[in-house]
């Protein structure tokens, strides 16, 4: 323990519970072992393995670690078997080189007014969620999240960038009404449902220089959501891209590959401008769209289709056809 005065400490929880009289920042490093230890941190403290990831934190009755001040975690492995392994329940948290594990439960919380920053970092199997919060996740790994992977709501306002997520239940990243997120350069693989999800009033998204792969619906904007998708690629998507209930988003410089039924789904007062952007061998149709009047401009030629059954049919040759601009809705 580092600070004022250095002490050894039998556990954790001894070295914190010093830690929050102090009024200086605090650095307590942890010698390698497994600590079964329900951590409270308050005060400005960092927590950090002597010896990065030789140190694991964890707990079978309830929730790892509460964060409530100025936090900093790095180099911990975190198992959480009955509740949430991270929560900042106030102030802000930088969890740098971090390895978390719940069994369905929330593997980093950030609570209402809270700033967080997750950073080359790994969870398993439970969902980052930020409710009301506002911060970053960089360069992490998310697998087998058994809901959405990372979930924005209440308000919450996340930068998601060069992350790389796998096998979320739900999405890897879920925008809810009120909160925006940008995503930026990262890797989605194998989903059932919709892989970036943006839902509801005041959802924003804004996503670029993404591939996403092998999901239900890969990016769908749905009940007046907004945003813009710009240099993105889908691979082997159900839809590729789908708006309805209102949303208008932008899409612009994608391509849209070797979709299983549709490149483009647009459904239920749906609309959205696109440009620049290829469908190559869609399954069904380049672009399926219910509502009146569909208008594309595909190179010189306007081309508008009424139905669903008139919708045209791009990428039908390996080298796909090129949508220079167009309006739907």
């Amino acid at each position: 323990m580092t600070g004022r005065a250095r002490r050894g400490h039998a556990t954790i929880g001894a070295a914190l519970a010093e830690a929050a009289g102090s009024l200086r920042e605090t650095r307590i490093l942890i010698e390698p072992g497994t600590y079964d230890e329900q951590l409270v941190v308050r005060g400005n403290v960092s927590l950090i393995a002597r010896d990065p990831g030789s140190v694991t934190i964890r707990s079978t009755a309830g929730q790892v670690l509460d964060s409530d001040g100025m936090g900093r975690l790095a180099g911990l492995r975190f198992q959480a078997d009955a509740g949430e392994a991270v929560v900042c329940r106030g102030g802000s948290l930088e969890a740098h080189h971090i390895d978390v594990e719940t069994r369905g439960h929330i593997a980093l919380w950030a609570a209402p007014g809270t700033r967080v920053e997750a950073r080359d970092s790994t969870f398993r199997g439970g969902r980052v969620l930020f409710a009301g919060a506002v911060g970053t996740v960089g360069s992490c790994e998310l697998f087998d999240c058994p809901d959405n992977a990372i979930a924005v709501i209440e308000g919450a306002r996340l930068d998601v960038r060069d992350c790389r997520i796998e096998r979320p239940r739900h999405s890897a990243v879920c925008v809810e009404a009120g909160s925006s997120a940008t995503i930026h350069s990262g890797r989605f693989v194998s989903c059932y449902d919709t892989m970036v999800a943006v839902i509801g009033a005041a959802a924003r998204a804004e996503i670029d220089g993404t591939i996403i792969e092998d999901t239900g619906t890969a990016i769908g904007f749905a009940e007046v959501a907004a945003g813009s998708v710009r240099n993105v690629t889908v691979r082997q998507a159900r839809h590729a891209f789908s708006s309805r209930s209102g949303a208008n988003p932008t899409v612009n410089d994608c391509e849209f590959l070797d979709c299983v039924e549709t490149g483009v789904n647009i459904s239920e007062r749906g609309a959205g401008t696109f440009s620049d952007c290829v469908i190559r061998d869609p399954g069904r149709s380049g672009c399926s769209s219910r509502v009146t009047a569909l208008r594309w401009v595909i190179g010189a030629r306007s081309t508008s289709v009424a139905a669903r059954s008139r919708a045209p049919r791009w990428g039908s040759s390996s080298k796909g056809r090129r949508a220079v601009s167009g309006t739907v809705g």
